[in-house]
């Protein structure tokens, strides 16, 4: 009984990978012209935005390098 929650997790998970490649396929959007398309600079130099920005900003730069973009 206690493995039907991680079942229902596992079978999401793949569900949801399964639907972003048909997706990337169908569209001809692979992981790096996505990345390339956006720059990773979003939000404006607000200092209420800051933190956000620099989130945004290392998250673009793990991806580029994660998927090793150039």
């Amino acid at each position: 009984m206690r493995g039907e929650g991680i079942d229902v997790i596992l079978v999401a998970v793949g569900m949801t990978v399964g639907f972003v490649v048909i997706l990337m396929h169908l569209t001809g959007m692979w992981p790096c012209s996505i990345l390339n398309t956006v720059n990773g600079s979003f939000l404006t130099n607000n200092p209420l935005t800051n933190y956000t920005a620099s989130l945004t900003d290392g998250t673009h730069h793990l991806l580029t390098n994660l998927f090793q973009c150039r």
